[in-house]
């Protein structure tokens, strides 16, 4: 699985990830400092999902809100956010690697590839 990690998350989310064998782009070191909406596009154009703790402006990216021509340009942008206390990032990812990891399985097999994973302090939401 490819992840394109916000300049928001942990270090020791992004080294968890990699020893689970996923490639990571971390947005700290290719795109610092750039709008949500650069690393949205580089996601897409990569197929990979973004991780991020900006919830509210991913949300409004992939609405249909979204600027027009934007949707199309996005058609592969999935999210993974975290909704949860800081501290506690790299326990509840630990939590939720294999229900991430089997709907990126899942969702190889839809149509629309895109899926939206919320990782909250007491549950894992996945929307579709």
């Amino acid at each position: 699985m490819r992840l394109l990690t916000d300049e928001n998350i942990s270090n020791s989310v992004c080294e968890f990830l990699e020893a689970r064998g996923h490639e990571v782009f971390r947005a700290a070191d290719l795109f610092r400092g750039s709008a949500d909406e650069v690393l949205a596009v580089a996601g897409d154009a990569l197929n990979a999902y973004i991780v991020t703790r900006d919830y509210h402006d991913f949300e409004k990216i992939t609405s249909r809100r979204a600027p027009q021509g934007t949707r199309a340009q996005l058609r592969r942008l999935s999210v993974i956010y975290f909704k949860c206390n800081g501290p506690s990032d790299k326990v509840r990812v630990e939590q939720a690697i294999e229900l991430i990891e089997g709907e990126h399985r899942r969702q190889l097999t839809q149509r629309d590839k895109r899926v939206f994973i919320e990782i909250q302090q007491h549950q894992f939401v996945i929307k579709r």
